[in-house]
């Protein structure tokens, strides 16, 4: 299934290196031996005002070991690849392992749950994102910049446009009996002009697309000039007072809350008691218009994936169902320490050791569309002060720019912070200067009102001035969100 016979003979590589250390380490008296193989190259580009700052080009290659005996863990990676270097990697792993300490959670995953037969997806790999040259990234990088000048005579500077790729294979192989592995690419272009306002504020913005394809990649002169609009509409932006009133999150500042969100369903969080959504599985987390779904199977997503990083079968996870917490995301390990069952959510490092994580985490969308949340929200911006007061419903704060650190995973914390917020687009009102917030995450999630399926922005949910947190939840495409 893989694209080229290059890479079928990187993984076969790959394989047979992981499959000699993995046996190799089960002769020195390990109960456990897992192994991964890596390989590949990324190539990273930044011009600025039309000449070249960066041209950074970079291959790898490594394994990483996790060993396992009567409980005791040992993890291990190395880059030397000889004979001798994997030599005393494996001998420094089986000396690590006799001097950890025992865990009584510690193991493999069940072997009756690990994949058999897996299917590879084809659109995992793309071999014309490894064919850019050096000359290529610089091109598609020089178009976006000036894309973004020639956009709006107020772009006055810039901070740069990066355009990169990343190629690459790996092989997994364990002593319960798995052996899997595929290519993967990637490409990027971000770029970030910068327009000066009247009080001689530098205002920057920026845009981006990446994608596992080359040709799902938006133009460089679209991402340019989206980037100018996004700068130019910060222009004459300033403060609101505190106050009640929706908000408009598009899609790169409501990628924070569902992040965040994510972080709060992981096993790891849950038995560590670092998440509010521990012993929360049934009850009500979220409005009941929020869905989210843990999918691996989206075609050519970021995080999708045939198998997870102990050997399972890929599986779509439903999380939160309309408001109800159904299940955390867990490895074998958290799952014993919770008495659940895995969820197939394991990844594993390039240093052998696993966790779990998401895939593509999908919050569907309502049936809302963009334009029927900006006619019913008012501009907070150009109200006046008494006027926002009165009448907070009205007066909308859309924001377009990631905030951080304003929402957290444990109630008892509390955070404030300031950040600069975007003016949207295409008819929806503008935003203030900055944007003071704090609270807790699911105060958010409770918040949300809607998420269309048209466009860019992602939810509708409600803030209160300083009191409140209000951020939330990412897209793919469409509405639709992966983190």
């Amino acid at each position: 299934m893989i694209a080229t016979d290059t890479t079928e003979r990187q993984i076969a590589e790959l394989n047979e290196l992981a499959s000699r250390v993995v046996d190799r380490a089960l002769s020195g008296g390990v109960d456990v031996a897992e192994a991964i193989a890596r390989s590949g190259s990324e190539l990273s580009t930044k011009v600025r005002l039309g000449e070249p700052e960066l041209v950074e080009e970079a291959g790898h290659r490594a394994i990483g070991l996790r060993v396992i005996k009567e409980q005791r863990v040992a993890l291990i990676s190395t880059s030397d690849l000889t004979d001798r270097g994997l030599d005393r990697f494996i001998d420094d792993a089986l000396e690590m392992v006799e001097v950890s300490q025992r865990d009584p959670f510690a193991g493999p995953a069940d072997p009756e749950l690990i994949a058999r037969d897996v299917e590879i997806p084809s659109d995992l790999y793309d071999p014309s994102i490894n064919q850019i040259d050096a000359d290529e990234a610089v091109d598609w990088a020089i178009r976006g910049e000036q894309a973004a000048e020639r956009e709006d005579s107020r772009i006055s500077n810039s901070e740069g446009a990066t355009f990169t790729r990343v190629s690459g294979a790996f092989s997994m192989v364990l002593s319960g009996g798995f052996q899997g592995g595929y290519a993967i690419s990637y490409a990027s272009l971000v770029v970030v002009p910068v327009a000066e306002d009247e009080d001689n504020i530098k205002r920057r913005g920026s845009h981006w697309t990446a994608r596992r394809h080359l040709a799902d990649l938006d133009s460089a002169e679209m991402v340019g000039a989206e980037a100018a609009r996004r700068t130019v509409a910060k222009l004459g932006a300033r403060k609101v007072p505190s106050c009640e009133a929706p908000v408009i999150f598009e899609r790169d500042s409501a990628r924070s809350i569902l992040g965040l969100m994510a972080s709060c369903v992981m096993g790891s969080s849950i038995w560590r008691k670092q998440s509010y959504l521990a012993d929360r599985v049934g009850t009500r987390v979220a409005s009941d218009l929020v869905t989210i779904v843990d999918d691996p199977f989206l075609p050519r997503g970021p995080g999708t994936r045939p198998f997870d990083g102990e050997g399972l079968a890929s599986r779509r996870n439903v999380v939160v169902d309309a408001g109800i917490l159904q299940t955390y995301l867990c490895d074998s390990y958290s799952a014993r320490k919770l008495e659940r069952s895995p969820t197939a959510s394991a990844s594993r490092g390039g240093g052998g050791g696993v966790g779990p994580s998401t895939t593509n985490f999908v919050l569907q969308p309502t049936d809302e569309r963009l334009q029927q949340l900006g006619a019913g929200v008012g501009d907070a911006r150009r109200e006046p002060p008494d006027a926002v007061q009165r009448h907070p419903a009205r007066a909308g704060l859309p924001v377009l720019q990631p905030a951080h650190h304003l929402a957290q995973r444990v109630p008892p914390v509390q955070r404030a912070a300031r950040r600069p917020v975007l003016v949207p687009r295409d008819g929806l009102p503008l935003a203030p200067a900055e944007l003071r917030r704090r609270g807790h995450v699911e105060q958010a999630a409770h918040g949300v009102h809607a998420q269309p399926a048209d466009g860019d922005v992602v939810a509708l949910g409600l803030v209160r001035g300083d009191r409140e947190a209000a951020r939330a939840l990412e897209h793919v495409r469409r509405g639709q969100v992966g983190a």
